[in-house]
C-alpha cells in the first residue's frame, strides 16, 4: 500500500518505554486513506479496499453507515494518550510526533500547550486516583478507566486547560 495512506498507530502501553512515544518503536500502521475508487484506480490502496469489501469489512456496523467505508475521517493528532487499563505500570502518554492511537486510548487534546497539565497527568497523584477510583473487575491486577472518569478527573484549576477528552475514534 502506498505509504501516503498508511500512518503510524499506537496500540499498546506496551510499545511506550517512555512517557514520549518513539514512532521508531510502533509496529503497525493504520490505513488513512479519504479518497474516492475513482482517483485511486491502479493503486495498492484500492487493492487493499477490494480485499477489505471481500472480507465483509464494508457490512460491519462501524463501517456500513459512512459514505466511503473504509474512511475513518480526518483526526488531529492527540497532544496525549490515556491507556484504558492499567497493571504494572502507568504512562499519560505524549505525542512526539504524529501517529494515531487504538481504540484502547482516550484522546486529551489541550487548549493551550501548558507543560504542568502534562506532568500532572504523569505525577503519582494520578496512579493514585486509579487505584482508589478506577473499576477493578478485570482481574490479574488490571484497573480499567473509562473516558467518563477520566473527564471528571480532578485537575488543579490554575492548570485545567483540557480542550477535549474522547476515546479514539468515538466521533
Amino acid at each position: 500500500i502506498e505509504s501516503e495512506y498508511l500512518k503510524p498507530v499506537i496500540k499498546s502501553p506496551r510499545e511506550c518505554k517512555s512517557i514520549r512515544v518513539d514512532l521508531s518503536q510502533l509496529q503497525f500502521k493504520l490505513f488513512m486513506c479519504h479518497t474516492d475508487r475513482a482517483a485511486l484506480a491502479g493503486t495498492a490502496a484500492l487493492a487493499y479496499i477490494e480485499w477489505g469489501k471481500t472480507q465483509g469489512f464494508h457490512q460491519r456496523p462501524s463501517c456500513k453507515g459512512r459514505p466511503r467505508w473504509w474512511d475513518l475521517g480526518q483526526w488531529g493528532y492527540p497532544d496525549m494518550l490515556w491507556s484504558d487499563a492499567y497493571n504494572v505500570r502507568f504512562g499519560c502518554f505524549e505525542n512526539a510526533g504524529d501517529y494515531f492511537a487504538d481504540k484502547r486510548f482516550f484522546v486529551i487534546e489541550f487548549k493551550e500547550k501548558n507543560s504542568g497539565t502534562r506532568a500532572y497527568l504523569n505525577s503519582t497523584i494520578i496512579p493514585l486516583l486509579i487505584e482508589t477510583e478506577g473499576i477493578s473487575n478485570l482481574g490479574e491486577g488490571v484497573i480499567y478507566t473509562n473516558v467518563y472518569w477520566l473527564k471528571t478527573l480532578p485537575i488543579l484549576a490554575d492548570i485545567h486547560i483540557a480542550k477535549e477528552i474522547h476515546q479514539c475514534y468515538e466521533k
